[in-house]
C-alpha cells in the first residue's frame, strides 16, 4: 500500500516536473538565441520554435510549434501559458500545454506556485486520444507547506478530445454526456454511443501532502470504461506522525458506489471512497455460494466462471469465501502500516492482527468498521487555481 501511494504520488510529480523542465529548456534555448531575450509583457505572445529547435539538434524535427504567452495577472502574480506541440520517430503527436503561476517561496526556501498542465498524445489509436490534465499546488498554510495535486486521464474520441477540457484547463469525464438518455451516455453528432466509444480507460489520483512531515492523503481510482453506473475500483489512503514520531495510517482498497463519472457529476469527488468488492470477472453473484473451497498448499481456493481466486487467509473464512466469491459485496480490505526503525515500513501488528496482513471489513450495519476508514482526499483547495486562463 505504502509503496504503490508514494509511486503513484511520484509519478505525477514527474509528469508536471517533465512539463515544467520542457518549458525551461525552450527558454533556455531562446535567451541563447537572443541575450536580449524577455518574457513577454501581459497579453503578449512569443514564438519559441526557432530557438527551440536550433538548440535540440538531430531533434528539432520533431517540433511542430512551440510558444509562451503571458495571461492576466492572478492575484498580482504572473501567469504564463506555454504551449509545445512535437511528433516523435513513430508518428505519434503530443501537444503539452502549461499554465504556471509562480506565487513566492515557502519557509523551506522552495518556490510555491500553482497551474494545470494539459497533454494531449495520439498512440496509434485511430478514433481516440490519451488527454491527461493535472491541477496542480505548493502553498503554505498555517506555517505548513501542502502539495495539492488532482490528475485525470483517459483515452476521448477524436472529435471530441479538445472540447472535453474545459475552461479551467480540467478533463471532463462527462463531457458531451446525453441530457436524456437515462444511462447518461456520452453523444457523438448529438445522439448517445455505446459506452467506450467516447470515453474509456478513465483514471483519476488525487493528493494533498506535507512534504516537510510525509503527512496526507492520496487516492487512487480508475473505470476501464466509460459506463456512468459501472463502480470505480481504486483505494484511499491516510498516513499522519504518531505520538511516537514515526509514519503510520491505513487504506481501504475496494469498489466505489458508482463510478468517477458519476462522482463528478454530482460534484462529490470528497466522498469517493472504496464501499463494496467488485469482482467484474465472476459473470454473476449467485453461484459463490455453491462453490467449495479446495486445498492448494497452505491456501484455500474457489473456482467460477473459469476464474480461481485465492480465499485471503483470515479467521472467519466464511466472511474470507463471501469476500473472494462474490462479485459485488460490501466488504473492503482495510490495512494498517507504521514506519520502521530503518524508515521502511511494515504491518501495523496493534491493529491488524490477520494472517493476511489485512482485515476485511463490512461497510453497512456496521459502525465500528465505518469508524476506522480513512478519508480521500479533499479537492476543494484546488479551486483557487481555477481562474488562471481557459486551458
Amino acid at each position: 500500500m505504502v509503496s504503490f501511494a508514494k509511486g503513484k504520488v511520484q509519478q505525477v510529480e514527474d509528469i508536471v516536473d517533465r512539463a515544467t523542465g520542457l518549458v525551461q529548456t525552450m527558454l533556455c534555448q531562446a535567451k541563447k538565441s537572443d541575450e536580449a531575450f524577455q518574457l513577454p509583457a501581459v497579453g503578449k505572445k512569443v514564438d519559441l520554435a526557432a530557438s527551440f529547435k536550433s538548440g535540440i539538434g538531430k531533434h528539432a524535427k520533431t517540433v511542430t510549434s512551440a510558444s509562451i504567452e503571458r495571461l492576466a495577472d492572478v492575484e498580482e502574480k504572473p501567469v504564463y501559458r506555454s504551449v509545445v506541440v512535437m511528433t516523435d520517430e513513430r508518428g505519434a503527436t503530443r501537444e503539452t500545454r502549461l499554465t504556471h503561476s509562480p506565487t513566492g517561496t515557502t519557509k523551506d526556501g522552495v518556490g510555491a506556485f500553482q497551474g494545470s498542465l494539459v497533454s494531449f498524445s495520439t498512440d496509434g489509436t485511430p478514433d481516440a486520444k490519451r488527454v491527461l490534465t493535472v491541477r496542480y499546488l505548493r502553498k503554505e498554510a498555517n506555517g505548513e507547506v501542502r502539495l495539492k495535486y488532482d490528475l485525470r486521464m483517459a483515452n476521448v474520441h477524436k472529435d471530441v478530445a479538445e472540447a472535453a477540457v474545459n475552461d479551467d484547463g480540467v478533463l471532463d469525464l462527462n463531457h458531451s454526456m446525453s441530457a436524456t438518455d437515462p444511462d447518461k451516455k456520452h453523444t457523438l453528432g448529438g445522439l448517445p454511443q455505446e459506452y467506450n466509444k467516447v470515453f474509456s480507460a478513465i483514471r483519476q489520483i488525487g493528493f494533498d501532502i506535507a512534504p516537510a512531515s510525509g503527512e496526507g492523503s492520496f487516492s487512487f481510482w480508475q473505470n476501464p470504461g466509460g459506463n456512468y453506473n459501472e463502480k470505480a475500483r481504486g483505494m484511499v489512503f491516510a498516513i499522519e506522525k504518531r505520538d511516537d514520531g514515526k509514519l503510520g495510517g491505513c487504506a481501504t482498497t475496494g469498489a466505489a458506489t458508482t463510478s468517477v463519472r458519476s462522482f463528478l457529476n454530482q460534484d462529490k469527488m470528497g466522498e469517493l471512497a472504496p464501499m463494496g468488492t467488485y469482482h467484474p470477472f465472476f459473470g454473476n453473484d449467485q453461484t459463490w455460494q455453491n462453490t467449495t473451497p479446495v486445498a492448494s498448499g497452505d491456501d484455500f481456493t474457489i473456482s467460477q466462471n473459469n476464474a480461481t481466486i485465492t480465499l485471503p487467509r483470515i479467521a472467519d473464512q466464511a466472511l474470507a469465501k463471501e469476500f473472494a466469491g462474490r462479485q459485488m459485496g460490501n466488504m473492503v480490505s482495510y490495512q494498517c502500516f507504521v514506519q520502521n526503525d530503518d524508515g521502511t515500513y511494515g504491518i501495523d501488528t496493534d491493529k491488524i492482527t490477520e494472517e493476511a496482513g489485512y482485515e476485511i471489513l463490512r461497510t453497512q450495519g456496521n459502525a465500528e468498521d465505518l469508524a476506522k476508514l480513512p478519508l480521500p482526499p479533499k479537492p476543494a483547495d484546488l479551486d483557487a487555481l481555477k481562474p488562471l486562463s481557459k486551458n
